[in-house]
Parts: structure tokens; sequence; C-alpha cells
């Protein structure tokens, strides 16, 4: 009974936490630098909507397609540094960097997803997915 909620209720407060900072911090937009205010309602609802995404280093992420029945979404990286690679089945090692991603780096997944590439990060990153 309540012994088994118990992780549900703590995974679910820390969710709240968390979106309780990206809001109060304005995040993912003011990674972008666009001059939105931090207390901007509109910057204050789309930092409420963000997902973050943490990634190990060498961690891999794949990213949503366009058809994803949630709809298109970008991604800002928000910490850390990448690579964008794409499979290369034909090259012996396999997979090719495209580009790198640092903070600031904004994606259209649909069009990431498209191609077939996925991010490998280099360090800790952090992603806020959009949708």
């Amino acid at each position: 009974g309540l012994e088994l909620a118990q992780p549900v209720r703590q995974a679910f407060e820390h969710l709240v936490a968390c979106r309780h900072l990206q809001v109060e911090h304005g995040m993912p937009l003011q990674i972008l630098d666009i001059g939105a205010p931090r207390d901007d309602i509109c910057a204050r609802a789309i930092a409420l909507q963000a997902e973050l995404i943490c990634l190990d280093e060498g961690e891999l992420w794949f990213p949503l397609p366009d058809d994803d029945p949630c709809g298109r979404h970008f991604v800002v990286i928000g910490r850390g540094r990448g690579a964008l690679k794409i499979a290369v089945p034909q090259l012996r090692i396999g997979q090719v960097s495209v580009m790198p991603i640092e903070n600031g780096t904004l994606l259209l997944e649909g069009l990431v997803a498209k191609y077939g590439a996925h991010i490998q990060a280099a360090t800790a990153c952090e992603l806020y997915r959009v949708r």
C-alpha cells in the first residue's frame, strides 16, 4: 500500500522542485540569450513545460521524430559538451561527428531524428526538451 507509493511520491516531489527551479531561472530560454526576461510570463510557461534530460559522460541520446504522439520538440543544451553524430554503416568506425554541441545549442528533434543522428555526451550534460 503506502510503502509502495512512497517512491512515486518522492519522484513527483523531485519533479515539482526541478520545475520550480526551471521557472525561477527561466530555463531553457535564458540559456539561449535571446533577451527574454526571467519573469516574462511566456518564458515561465516554457520553463514549466521543459523536460530536463540528464546525460552522463559517454551516454547517448536519441531524439524524437516529428510524428511522435506528443508532437514536435526542440532541445536546448543547458550544460555540458558533446557531439551530434550520424551513423554511416559503410565506414569502419560506423559513425561520424557532424557538429559539436555545447551550452546554448538549439536542435530541432525531428530534423535530427530524420537523419538518424544522436548526441553522445563528452561530459555530463543537461538538455531541455520543449514541445
